[in-house]
């Protein structure tokens, strides 16, 4: 059985922020004595940075460079408005989950990064490490609400593009509808995931994890600037390699990922940063137990270690680019191909036998692709209209995937449950 499926969307947007200007109110009493109270935030200056300058300040959408989400508690985020509006002025329910929490509580998973978001519900499917699966406001984003770097991310049937957590420079959950800036998407919020982008600072660091059920992973981190290129070149290259079971019988845990990054600055006024990936998952085909009638839990493990392979392959390329024709006019320019290969084998218990000491199996493999392209242009303007500020957005983004699947389906062998080694804890 094979089938395929094609699909393009295009949005427009255009977004107004007005910023107004007030002057004090003199005091109506003279008996009446006010203290002056001052709030500050961390606004944007003239040049797009909003944080100082240096290699932690902000561009303008998130468009090359740092993000400009730094320190633990973030103060900007380009993905509530796409511009570079303090939190504290964003009229819109924000959470930035920043790479310095990530690193301290060291997360394995999108799921676990997110799971101390207020309106966030991670653990909908219990435990299965195949999807990056959750719920925000009570609505699913699994296929519809998570985006890179401000683009997209599209996933059809059985495949979806994984997000490997120390690739990730910050996590930005968005909640309440936001289709003037991302188009079709989950009433309840997005999720936007922002990749690791190079600096012009060198670092590098290397780690090594190990944990139950025999898992073992070595992370790598290592960039700066480019020797020879005066500044104008810097790169940054990301990578794990982790090899584990988990506590299903013959169900793997294991991860290749490296991600190789450029940033290419030639003047003040103009970066281009190239962001790839290769992310390849070995994991359980059925990470489920099986239910008898009624909706009793049982200690059924429903898959079988003979068949049970998740084997997903994914690639990663594309750019963010961003020119200043002055200080008040920036153009900005997203670009994405993905692509992803998965492999599905597995069996699964439909029912007991009538003396309850065999079960029922079927079984199945399923190969399918999906291919995706994501676009997002934007042009920021900002106006002076005597005492007011306007900063405009207009936008027009494009998304299309190509969607293929292969499927078999059959009766697998009964299971013997006087047998232990499928019946866990």
């Amino acid at each position: 059985m094979s089938h395929s499926h094609r699909a393009s969307t295009l949005t427009a947007v255009l977004a107004l922020a007005p910023l107004i200007s007030v002057s004090p109110v003199a005091a109506q009493e003279a008996a009446v004595g006010l203290d002056e109270l001052t709030v500050e935030g961390a606004a944007a200056t003239a040049d797009g940075n909003g944080l100082g300058g240096g290699n932690g300040s902000a561009t303008s959408g998130g468009g090359g460079g740092p993000s400009g989400v730094v320190g633990y508690t973030a103060r900007i985020s380009p993905t509530a408005t796409k511009t570079n509006t303090p939190l504290i002025e964003t009229p819109q329910s924000v959470t930035v989950i920043t790479r310095e929490q990530l690193n301290d509580r060291n997360v394995q998973t999108i799921n676990e990064a997110i799971g101390y978001a207020a309106g966030v519900n991670s653990n909908v499917f219990g435990f299965d490490p195949r999807y990056d699966s959750f719920y925000v406001r009570g609505f699913d984003l699994t296929y519809n609400g998570i985006f890179r770097d401000g683009l997209r991310q599209l996933g059809s049937g059985l495949t979806l593009p994984r997000i490997e957590p120390y690739g990730v420079e910050a996590a930005t959950i968005l909640r309440g509808p936001s289709s003037g800036l991302y188009g079709l998407g989950s009433p309840g919020g997005i999720l936007d995931v922002t990749t690791k982008r190079p600096t012009f600072t060198p670092f590098g660091e290397v780690q090594f994890q190990a944990g139950n059920y025999g898992r073992f992973q070595g992370n790598f981190d290592i960039g700066g600037p480019v020797e020879g290129s005066d500044g104008t070149l810097a790169y940054r290259v990301t990578g794990i390699k982790r090899q584990s079971d988990t506590f299903l019988p013959g169900s793997p845990d294991d991860r290749s990922y490296i991600a190789p990054a450029f940033t290419w600055k030639p003047s003040a006024d103009t970066t281009f940063t190239f962001l790839s990936e290769y992310q390849e998952s070995r994991l359980p085909g059925n990470a489920a137990f099986y239910n008898a009638p009624g909706f009793q839990i049982t200690k059924i493990y429903s898959g079988d270690p003979a068949l049970n392979d998740f084997k997903s392959q994914q690639y990663r390329i594309g750019y963010a680019f961003e020119h200043k024709f002055s200080p008040d006019l920036i153009l900005r320019q997203n670009f994405r191909y993905y692509k992803n290969n998965t492999s599905y084998a597995y069996t699964s218990i439909d029912s007991l036998s009538d003396d309850g000491t065999s079960a029922i199996r079927s079984a199945g493999f399923l190969k399918q692709r999906l291919s995706q392209i994501t676009l997002d242009n934007q042009i920021e303007a900002r106006v002076d209209a005597g005492p007011v500020q306007h900063t405009l957005l207009a936008g027009l983004d494009y998304a299309h995937y190509d969607f293929s699947t292969r499927s078999g389906f059959g009766v697998a062998p009964e299971l013997n449950l006087l047998r232990p080694r499928f019946i866990t804890g």
